[in-house]
């Protein structure tokens, strides 16, 4: 099996409580991600790598909260918990909040599917190669869920981690063991751990079959009677038990060079795919290729919500156009007006990961600033071979990205779907659950979805869109196809697919692209429209008046010895305006966050509310600037000395 064919399931009830989690430790999870692969990253390194265990552990006590490390001093001898705290709360009060990003704003994200990397995969069959720790785990996803399991009882329940690493210390290779026994700083209390997990296994033997299997049933006296650790021989034997398996999953080497030769194979295999794109990409734009479309499909296509702004996640629209070109081509070569939405996903991913691939390169060796880049959006990709590393860091900047592009711009996922049909969550009058995605939200694709193959059936009472009964997820095929609003993006070419030009352009999009983007995307979007012509006029205005347009009066007016010029208008009070004026007419929204983030200006003051409310707005600005110089519409440059930005026009528009 290769390693991409490999997923590791997190059930729902894991899944709520990781999001907790991660959202009230404000310091250390931004993500889903970030709490699964921290996780596994500490529990991996308890068997393989136990100074680097050491490590993790004590990055992770300026972030715990005050129980958890009462806990930690519960079960330490005193004066090695008292070494082991030297200057955790002097790096507590350096620490600063960090955003969260949920897998869903609209409730409980359901099932999810995480994909190891090479590495992970490669240490935990490591680990399995072991008769004992087989035993224990009896597969990757055994491995998995006991890493959750006290990760999340870390965080939630102290007590029931501790009890965790009793169970698991029968079942810890001898090495692991012999580090802590043998710890300068940790050796007494890895002693007294050590007793308390004797006592607690035999109290709990009647209910602890797994305790029963291990043959290490006095932990502390095979440590002192068996100094060599493994021996060369247990060594041989293991290896060739474990090459054996390794050859059938495509991870037949334990080293850096190896993990090297795994992610360059996945930069080449999605290479080709990209090169695949870009040979048929003239028949994909030529109108004389049919695609096929049909306008049943919209009825029971699954709906968006109909959000009146372009979500801030659709950071650029480059990300979409590689999105529906990709569509465009499956459609054809499939000769359907729908595809397998999960085959979709994949290969869009690996498409986007390709030309990423191309445009940072380009941008670290001309050292493009960050207002210039073309590869916002776009999947990370490590741009150097010294980033080829198998730093787990690096890993999960690759796994975390990959999440995110394809639920920003190529749609949920088909759990979170379900989750929300199954609990009549955030559904459309059709009866249908709304479905996430810049695609679908830009009115780009349908997307279908079947129960056992059949279509959901119109109840003629209610007027919804029904299936029987809910059933289970894995009675469920979603599809996609582009709409006629996709297939003439699609049709509209992008020098993007020319794989003999430079990948990084300064036009990313051409005129006819543009356009199409103002009128038949940016248009349709209530307020976003109003706010993007706001921005244009308020640029127009002050270039009339000889100046570039600030988002507000800068805080630092001596450094940059700005003096206002009398009518001069600032972006962030236009924008403010337009919100407050769609507020006011849209009082019956259903969306009525947004008219939290439009406070009349003469009534706010410095509330965390309005706080909030003026973040947000400035995020939303943010988003919408970034895809107008994308769009070639604005210049964004950046003033000396104050970093202030500064807004103009376009000139000559190709």
């Amino acid at each position: 099996m290769s390693t991409q064919e490999i997923e590791i399931h997190v059930g729902s009830s894991e899944v709520i409580d990781i999001e907790k989690i991660a959202k009230d430790n404000e310091t250390i999870f931004t993500s889903f991600s970030d709490f699964v692969v921290e996780s596994i990253g500490l529990y991996i390194n308890w068997w393989n790598d136990p100074a680097q265990s050491e490590i993790q552990f004590k990055n992770l006590l300026p972030h715990m909260k005050p129980e958890m490390i009462d806990s930690i001093k519960a079960i330490m001898n005193p004066d090695e918990f008292k070494k082991v705290m030297v200057g955790v709360s002097g790096k507590k009060e350096k620490l600063f909040k960090l955003e969260f990003h949920p897998l869903s704003e609209s409730g409980p994200p359901g099932i999810q599917r995480f994909p190891p990397t090479p590495r992970q995969l490669q240490l935990i069959q490591n680990i399995l190669a072991d008769e004992t720790s087989r035993k224990k785990f009896q597969s990757i996803q055994g491995f998995f869920n006991y890493a959750l399991n006290y990760f999340i009882n870390l965080w939630t329940d102290p007590k029931k981690a501790f009890e965790h690493i009793y169970e698991m210390l029968p079942f810890m290779p001898a090495k692991t063991k012999s580090f802590w026994l043998n710890h300068p700083d940790y050796g007494k209390s890895f002693r007294q751990m050590v007793a308390n997990a004797e006592a607690h296994n035999q109290s709990a033997d009647s209910n602890n079959s797994d305790f029963e299997q291990t043959t290490d049933e006095n932990i502390l006296e095979n440590l002192m009677t068996s100094p060599s650790i493994e021996t060369e021989e247990d060594n041989i034997l293991k290896s060739t038990s474990l090459k054996q398996k390794q050859n059938d999953s495509a991870l037949n080497e334990n080293n850096i060079e190896f993990t090297n030769n795994v992610l360059e194979r996945i930069h080449n295999e999605r290479l080709e795919q990209y090169n695949l794109i870009c040979n048929q990409y003239d028949k994909t734009c030529d109108t004389a290729t049919p695609i096929k479309t049909s306008s049943n499909l919209s009825k029971i296509s699954l709906p968006d919500d109909d959000y009146p702004l372009i979500l801030s996640f659709y950071s650029r629209f480059l990300p979409i156009k590689v999105a529906v070109t990709v569509l465009g081509h499956l459609m054809i070569e499939n000769d359907e007006t729908t595809v397998k939405y999960d085959t979709f996903r994949e290969i869009a991913y690996e498409v986007a990961y390709a030309i990423s691939a191309k445009i940072r390169n380009y941008e670290e060796k001309f050292k493009i600033k960050r207002h210039q880049k073309r590869s916002t959006g776009l999947p990370y990709v490590p741009t150097s071979k010294t980033s080829l590393k198998p730093d787990i860091k690096e890993f999960q900047k690759i796994e975390t990205s990959k999440s995110r592009f394809q639920e920003h711009f190529v749609g949920m996922t088909k759990e979170s779907w379900f989750y929300r049909q199954k609990k009549s969550l955030s559904q459309s009058s059709n009866g249908m659950a709304y479905f996430d995605g810049a695609l679908n939200a830009m009115g780009l694709v349908n997307v279908v979805v079947r129960k056992n193959k059949e279509l959901p059936k119109l109840n003629n009472k209610t007027g919804k869109f029904e299936f029987q009964e809910i059933g289970s997820i894995k009675d469920y095929d979603f599809e996609i196809g582009l709409t006629k609003k996709g297939i003439e993006f699609c049709r509209l070419k992008n020098k993007i697919f020319d794989k003999n030009i430079q990948s990084y352009q300064k036009l990313i999009f051409s005129k006819e692209e543009s356009e199409f983007i103002f009128k038949e995307i940016i248009g349709k979007i209530d307020l976003e429209d109003k706010v993007v012509n706001s921005i244009i006029k308020t640029i127009k205005h002050n270039l009339k008046l000889g100046v570039l347009t600030r988002t507000k009066f800068p805080e630092n007016q001596i450094a940059s010895k700005y003096v206002k010029t009398s009518g001069e208008k600032y972006l962030d009070d236009e924008i403010d305006l337009e919100f407050e004026k769609w507020a006011e007419s849209n009082k019956d929204t259903k969306f009525q966050e947004i008219r939290k983030y439009a406070n009349p200006i003469n009534m706010r003051d410095d509330s965390d509310i309005e706080m909030k409310a003026k973040k947000k707005r400035i995020s939303i600005r943010a988003a919408i600037m970034g895809r107008l110089t994308e769009l070639n519409q604005i210049t964004w440059d950046i003033e000396p000395k104050t970093s202030n930005t500064l807004y103009g026009l376009v000139k000559n528009k190709k």
